[in-house]
């Protein structure tokens, strides 16, 4: 049996959920960890007990390695996943895809031309969501007028930051609420909604150093 061998990009996101998850089936193996700060990646490969680079150029052409998981910040996912395309190595993306949607065009065009595999994860497809898409493509709930989506979390009250701080993750980010969290509605509301015909859009920041 061929085991696929992947390596973890980033070490700001969930690597230990996303490591235990690939290195929980026999055939799945987390065999290097990559990010810019090599203390970070040397750290995190420790406890994994695999290799650690800072280089991911020099990652990408090690023939023996499969595929990729980029759970690095959203300004660099265009760069890193059509690198990773034109290595030929499949690509496991954390959301959002990227923070500019000509970015989200280069992406498919390298990975279509590579003929790699490509995903993007959102865990919020879940059993709650598909059985709502059912009842609404066999018509239970009978004529949808408006579909409300409200997502929340509690990490602003467990983790205060400065006005400077925010700004500077939004600039790190590529954006802010929106790119962080809203893609998770979003992608809610394309899976029970299908291609929308129209959007509409209202943003509020609560500072001017955000923005």
């Amino acid at each position: 049996m061929k085991t696929i061998k992947t390596a973890i990009c980033g070490c700001q996101g969930k690597v230990d959920r996303f490591a235990s998850l690939l290195n929980s089936y026999a055939e799945s193996e987390v065999v290097a960890v990559y990010d810019a700060d090599l203390a970070l990646a040397e750290k995190a490969a420790a406890a994994l007990n695999c290799a650690a680079t800072d280089h991911y150029d020099a990652l990408l052409s090690d023939p023996a390695l499969d595929g990729v998981l980029i759970l690095t910040a959203n300004t660099t996912h265009a760069e890193m996943a059509i690198a990773a395309a034109k290595a030929g190595k499949s690509i496991f993306m954390e959301k959002p895809l990227c923070a500019r949607l000509e970015d989200a065009y280069r992406i498919r065009d390298a990975v279509k031309a590579a003929r790699v595999r490509f995903y993007l994860t959102d865990p919020f497809v879940d059993a709650p969501t598909i059985h709502v898409k059912r009842l609404l493509r066999e018509g239970v709930v009978g004529d949808l007028i408006q579909l409300r989506i409200r997502y929340c979390d509690d990490m602003g009250p467990l983790s205060p930051r400065s006005g400077q701080a925010v700004a500077d993750e939004v600039r790190k980010q590529g954006g802010g609420v929106l790119l962080g969290t809203g893609g998770h509605p979003l992608h809610v509301l394309y899976y029970l909604l299908g291609k929308p015909e129209s959007v509409y859009a209202a943003l509020y920041y609560g500072s001017e150093d955000a923005r």
